[in-house]
C-alpha cells in the first residue's frame, strides 16, 4: 500500500535541503562567519526584505522618496560650536551668531543658554562638502535619506584617505551587517560586503568607524521600521499594475475587430472560402477605405453576402480596470511617506493658502530626516574630535511670496530694511554709498514739510536763523552751510571788539557838553 504522506514529506525535505544549501553559500560568501543569533536567519530575512525594497524603488515609491531626498539634499550644511557667552568660544570661531529660527528644533533648547558660532573654515566643513571621491554633499545626503525611507536604516563609514584626511561614505543597508558579540553588544562591530561580489573578502569596522541612524520600531528597540515597510502590499500591487500593463502591450495582439467572410455553396454544403494573401489584403484595403479614420468614427458597418459578421476583439484600458485600483494604491503609498500629490506636480483644489500648508507639512517631514542625520553626524564628529561641535543642515521653510512681499514693503516703510537690503530683495545691486547714508527724511514728504515749517518760523521771527539751520543740519543730516541756504539767511560770525581803557577826566564830545550844560542851566 502506498504511503499517502510520502509526497508531502519529500517536499518538506527538499525545502529543508534548499535552505541548508543557501545558508552554506551565504556562510562561504561572508568569510565563514558563525551563524549565531546576530547573524543567522534574522539577518538573512532582513537582507532579503531590504533587497526587495531596493528592487521596488520605482514608480510611485521613487516619486515619493525622490521628492523627500532631493529637498533634504539641497539644504546647505553647517558646522558650529556651542560656546558659553562668557568664554568667547574657540580661537578660530568667527563670532557669527546663528539666527535662532535657522536652527533645527533639536538645537534650540541648548542654544537658549549658549551661543552657536559658525565655523566656516573647520576641516569638517570640507569633509561634509566633499565626503569622498565619488560622493559630494548632495549625493551623500540623498543616499542617507533614501535609505531611511526604504529600509529604516542609514549607515556612514569613516575612513582615512592618503594624507590623513577624513572621509565619509554613505553605503546601502544591504552592504552592512552588525556582527558584534553578546558581551560588547550587537552594534560593536560591523561587516561590509557588496552583495554583487559575494566572493570578495569582507571588511570589518569597529563601532568608532561606523555611524548609523534608524527609524525606531516600537516593538523592538534594536530594529527599524521603514515607511516603505508599512505599505509593502500597496507597493507590490503598484508594481504588478505597471508590470501587467507592460506585458499587455508587449505580448498582446490588438486588432480592433474580427471580420468573418461569408460562406459559399460547395456542392451540397456551405463552406467558408480560404482566402489567399492577396485576397486578404484586398478585403483589408476595402474595409479601410470605407471605415478607417476619425471621420468615419461611429459609422455602421455593412454585412452582406461577402462579410458575414464583425465582432470586437481587443479589450481597452477601461475594460482592463487598471484605473480602478491605481489611484487607491498610489494614495496608500504616498500616505506612507507623508507626501501629498501636490508635491509631485499635481493640481490641488482650494485656495493658495492650502498649497502653502501642504508645503509646510512636507518640509516638516523633510526636516525630520535631516535633523536626525545632523544629530548622528554631530555625535560622530564629537567622538572623533572630542569637541563641542555641532553639525546641522539648514531647515526647509515654506515660502509664501505674497506674504513675504507684504512684509518687505512694511519693513521698508518702517525703516527696518535699508535701501540696499530692499534692492537685494528685488534682485538689484547696492546703491551709491553716499546716497545710502542720506537721511530718510530727504526722501519723504514729511522732510519737505518740516523744512517749509522751519522757514516760516524764521520769517515770523519765532526762531533765529542760526537755530533753524542747526536743527535742519541735525535732523536732515546735511551740512550747516546747506541748512543756512535753506533758511535763507547767512550767519556772519562777528569777532569781539578790543576793549579800550578810558581816562577818568575824559571830556565830553562837542555838542554833548552844550546839551548837558544847557539842561543844567535851565534846571538851575
Amino acid at each position: 500500500m502506498s504511503d499517502p504522506f510520502k509526497k508531502a514529506r519529500d517536499r518538506s525535505k527538499a525545502v529543508v535541503n534548499a535552505a541548508r544549501d543557501d545558508a552554506k553559500r551565504f556562510k562561504a560568501a561572508f568569510g565563514g562567519l558563525s551563524m549565531g543569533a546576530d547573524f543567522g536567519m534574522d539577518s538573512l530575512t532582513a537582507q532579503a526584505r531590504y533587497k526587495e525594497r531596493y528592487a521596488l524603488f520605482q514608480g510611485t515609491v521613487y516619486a515619493a522618496v525622490n521628492a523627500i531626498a532631493s529637498e533634504g539634499a539641497s539644504q546647505p550644511v553647517c558646522v558650529g560650536y556651542y560656546a558659553d557667552r562668557d568664554d568667547g568660544g574657540p580661537e578660530k570661531a568667527t563670532k557669527a551668531r546663528i539666527p535662532y529660527h535657522k536652527l533645527q528644533d533639536s538645537m534650540r533648547q541648548k542654544a537658549v543658554q549658549q551661543d552657536v558660532e559658525l565655523l566656516p573654515n573647520d576641516p569638517w566643513m570640507e569633509v561634509l562638502e566633499r565626503p569622498n571621491p565619488i560622493q559630494d554633499r548632495w549625493q551623500f545626503t540623498y543616499m542617507l535619506i533614501a535609505n531611511l525611507c526604504l529600509t529604516g536604516w542609514c549607515y556612514i563609514i569613516r575612513d582615512n584617505a592618503d594624507g590623513g584626511r577624513e572621509e565619509l561614505f554613505a553605503v546601502p543597508t544591504t552592504w552592512i551587517t552588525p556582527c558584534g558579540n553578546d558581551e560588547n553588544g550587537k552594534f560593536s562591530r560591523f561587516q561590509m560586503q557588496n552583495p554583487k561580489k559575494p566572493a570578495a573578502e569582507p571588511v570589518f569596522y569597529d563601532a568608532d568607524q561606523v555611524a548609523f541612524a534608524y527609524l525606531p520600531n516600537p516593538s523592538d528597540p534594536l530594529a527599524a521600521l521603514a515607511p516603505a515597510a508599512s505599505q509593502m502590499n500597496a507597493i507590490r500591487a503598484d508594481d504588478h499594475i505597471w508590470t501587467s500593463r507592460e506585458m499587455f502591450f508587449s505580448n498582446g495582439v490588438f486588432p480592433s475587430c474580427v471580420v468573418t467572410v461569408g460562406k459559399r455553396p460547395f456542392g451540397d454544403q456551405q463552406l467558408r472560402p480560404t482566402l489567399s494573401g492577396a485576397q486578404r489584403r484586398q478585403v483589408y484595403s476595402a474595409i479601410k477605405r470605407v471605415s478607417a479614420g476619425v471621420a468615419n468614427f461611429g459609422n455602421p458597418a455593412i454585412v452582406d453576402g461577402l462579410i458575414e459578421n464583425i465582432e470586437p476583439l481587443s479589450m481597452n484600458s477601461t475594460e482592463m480596470g487598471w484605473e480602478k485600483s491605481e489611484e487607491s494604491v498610489k494614495a496608500a503609498i504616498l500616505s506612507a511617506f507623508c507626501v501629498h500629490p501636490f508635491i509631485l506636480g499635481e493640481s490641488i483644489p482650494g485656495s493658495y493658502s492650502q498649497s502653502y500648508n501642504v508645503m509646510e507639512r512636507f518640509y516638516k517631514r523633510v526636516n525630520t530626516y535631516i535633523d536626525l542625520i545632523g544629530c548622528v553626524i554631530t555625535n560622530f564628529v564629537n567622538l572623533v574630535d572630542g569637541s563641542n561641535k555641532v553639525v546641522w543642515w539648514e531647515k526647509c521653510e515654506a515660502r509664501d511670496p505674497s506674504h513675504e512681499t507684504k512684509m518687505v514693503i512694511e519693513g521698508r516703510k518702517n525703516g527696518d530694511l535699508t535701501t540696499d537690503e530692499y534692492r537685494a530683495r528685488l534682485g538689484y545691486g547696492p546703491m551709491d554709498e553716499v546716497k545710502e547714508k542720506r537721511s530718510k527724511l530727504l526722501e519723504s514728504v514729511g522732510g519737505l514739510s518740516g523744512v517749509v515749517s522751519m522757514q516760516q518760523a524764521v520769517g515770523r521771527g519765532e526762531i533765529t536763523p542760526a537755530a533753524a539751520a542747526a536743527s535742519l543740519a541735525l535732523f536732515l543730516e546735511i551740512e550747516v552751510e546747506d541748512a543756512l541756504n535753506i533758511v535763507g539767511e547767512q550767519i556772519v560770525v562777528e569777532e569781539p571788539e578790543p576793549v579800550v581803557e578810558e581816562d577818568d577826566e575824559e571830556k565830553p564830545e562837542d555838542g554833548e557838553g552844550e546839551v548837558s550844560g544847557g539842561s543844567e542851566g535851565k534846571d538851575t
